[in-house]
């Protein structure tokens, strides 16, 4: 019997790509939250936008030796965006908010 999920495979230069595309977007969406949460950026929320640039910018680096997929990429983005809004008090967006600023940010 064979598994019925099949692992998407890609070229390293065809991850890289991808990746490189999905850290810009990424970083953009984290901006993109702050106009939604606060016209400030609280000190903690900073911290959180500084760790995930840096976590994307070392994950572009190597992206097939980090073993990232856009898996882990989408569930990373909503994760931090729930954290983000939970230290704030601010109910966090839903996945169509997500979705839609993640849209905006590669336009």
């Amino acid at each position: 019997m064979t598994n019925d999920i099949q692992t998407e495979m890609q070229s390293p230069e065809d991850a890289m790509i991808e990746i490189s595309a999905t850290s810009a977007a990424y970083c953009s969406l984290i901006s993109d939250l702050f106009v939604i949460l606060a016209a400030d950026e609280p000190a903690d929320l900073i911290a959180l936008r500084d760790r995930a640039k840096l976590n994307m910018l070392e994950a572009t680096a190597n992206p097939i030796e980090a073993g990232l997929s856009r898996v882990t990429y989408a569930t990373t983005r909503f994760e931090i965006i729930d954290d983000a809004c939970n230290r704030l008090g601010h109910p966090a967006p839903s996945t169509a908010e997500v979705i839609s600023l993640s849209d905006r940010s590669l336009n």
